[in-house]
């Protein structure tokens, strides 16, 4: 069941971290989903790259969001 927003977003954040959840529109998940898709090989780079999005602090998350986690992530 989707949970429903209330606005204070920094609590949801707190709590989203805590569940394990996150929270971003379809365009941005599909552009997730490609770069999982298209540009990581491996489970463990996978991981990385899933880690290195949940430590974003505000949601919910947006297209340059996920750009900037993969463009880093290409540095490392």
């Amino acid at each position: 069941m989707p949970r429903v927003r209330t606005g204070a977003w920094k609590e949801d954040i707190n709590e989203a971290k805590e569940d394990g959840s996150l929270t971003m529109n379809i365009p941005v998940f599909v552009r997730a989903l490609e770069i999982a898709r298209e540009k990581i090989k491996t489970d463990d780079e996978l991981h990385v790259f899933v880690e290195k999005i949940m430590d974003i602090d505000h949601s919910p998350l947006t297209m340059d969001d996920v750009e900037e986690v993969y463009n880093q992530y290409k540095k490392d």
